[in-house]
């Protein structure tokens, strides 16, 4: 069992490392899909992070992502169709993308090593993707790209 649980990867979309390039970490957390599933995940890991979050934020409040935030050295990269709302609840000044592409693109040039450049949305899947399983592939292949 032991040999089992030592060769266990994980399951793809939750916390999944997807590697480390520099001392950076990048992990897809695609299924973390409302405000407290942010703050949970992000506390569990043990770095600084950028958080790339964004999508159909389904009328939830983020005040408590925005609380956690200012409590924490992490910075946010926000994408999706209402980034403006996002921020305002958020009550930050975060970046805003036109893309969840973009966003990762900022996120890796600005981290150092240490950090952790994490795939948090805490939204539903908006467009382009159906789904959190479409947006964390897709999230999965830029960060295999940048890593290679």
């Amino acid at each position: 069992m032991l040999s089992a649980l030592l060769k266990f990867k994980g399951l793809a979309n939750r916390m999944e490392v997807v590697g480390e390039k520099g001392g950076v970490l990048v992990v897809n957390n695609s299924m973390c899909t409302n405000p407290a599933a942010v703050v949970a995940s992000s506390s569990g890991l043990k770095r600084r992070q950028r958080l790339i979050l964004g999508g159909n934020r389904k009328q939830l409040d983020f005040t408590p992502v925005g609380e956690y935030l200012r409590g924490t050295p992490h910075f946010a990269y926000l994408f999706g169709p209402d980034t403006d709302g996002l921020n305002s609840q958020l009550q930050g000044s975060w970046p805003s993308f036109p893309s969840m592409q973009d966003a990762f693109h900022a996120a890796v040039a600005d981290a150092e090593a240490g950090d952790a450049v994490v795939l948090m949305p805490g939204c539903a899947s908006a467009e382009p993707y159906a789904n959190f399983r479409e947006r964390g592939d897709a999230f999965r292949a830029m960060a295999q790209e940048w890593l290679s």
